[in-house]
């Protein structure tokens, strides 16, 4: 389970990390 939710946060970070690189393609995974 701990697997799971660090998988989850990496993929977080990288969401963010690609929404400051790119702002103008609105993504779902931006928030």
């Amino acid at each position: 389970m701990a697997d799971t939710l660090r998988v989850e946060i990496e993929c977080w970070r990288s969401a963010e990390f690609l929404c400051k690189n790119i702002r103008d393609e609105p993504h779902g995974d931006c928030g």
